[in-house]
């Protein structure tokens, strides 16, 4: 057992990394997009490759998935959840990729880059996702990103100069102001195939980013699970 001031300060401490890696580790994923992950594999992987301890790596892979706006999805079939990028474009002033909805499965989601550009918290960002299940071997995100260039017109004076995912706020680190879990990041038999899948589990974080993080370390702390 340990006194709360001490958990708080260890929590604080590793904030620190959490905000310095999730950019990267964002792009990592993107690197590897077609493959997913068990979350198990997922967090090894982080820790060879960015000198990361566990519970770092665990809670910067869930800023990520709990992120709406975030390409980086999780993906539950049966008592396994797999992580990656399934498939991601950039357009002009958004970006598209497949997003997974616990009812329709595989859907399209295209995200206006300006208002991740602008917001504080995903609930601020605009986006729009298919209302019905994606069947498209090459996904066309015409009509979707064609609604957001309308809202573009209405809402923004500007574009922004370079497309970034959900992954970041102006102030550099991860949106993840609502649910952590949201449901199309978390459905059951998904049917969603990517091209390769390697890793294992979850955890179950918070609500916003602060209490995700706080949670999510503080467990690790407490009983490593």
């Amino acid at each position: 057992m340990k006194a709360a001031e001490n958990v708080f300060e260890e929590v604080e401490e590793d904030n620190v990394d959490i905000d310095n890696y999730v950019r990267d580790v964002a792009e990592w994923f993107h690197q590897h997009e077609g493959e997913m992950f068990e979350r198990e594999e997922a967090v090894e992987k982080l820790e060879q490759d960015f000198d990361l301890n566990e519970k770092v790596a665990s809670c910067l892979i869930g800023e990520l998935v709990g992120d709406k706006v975030d390409p980086v999805v999780q993906i539950k079939t049966d008592d396994t959840r797999y992580i990656g990028v399934v498939d991601f474009q950039e357009f002009e002033g958004a970006y598209g990729y497949i997003d997974h909805h616990d009812v329709l499965g595989k859907q399209k989601k295209v995200v206006c880059a300006q208002c991740v550009k602008n917001a504080a918290t995903d609930s601020q960002v605009k986006f729009e996702t298919e209302k019905i299940k994606n069947t498209e071997k090459k996904p066309d995100y015409t009509h979707l990103t064609n609604k957001i260039h309308s809202h573009y017109k209405k809402s923004h004076k500007q574009k922004p100069a370079k497309v970034e995912t959900g992954a970041t706020l102006a102030s550099g680190t991860t949106i993840g102001g609502n649910i952590s879990w949201h449901a199309g990041n978390d459905g059951k038999n998904s049917g969603l195939i990517a091209d390769k899948v390697d890793g294992k589990d979850a955890n179950d974080l918070g609500t916003t980013a602060a209490e995700k993080r706080f949670i999510a370390l503080s467990k690790t702390h407490g009983n490593g699970q």
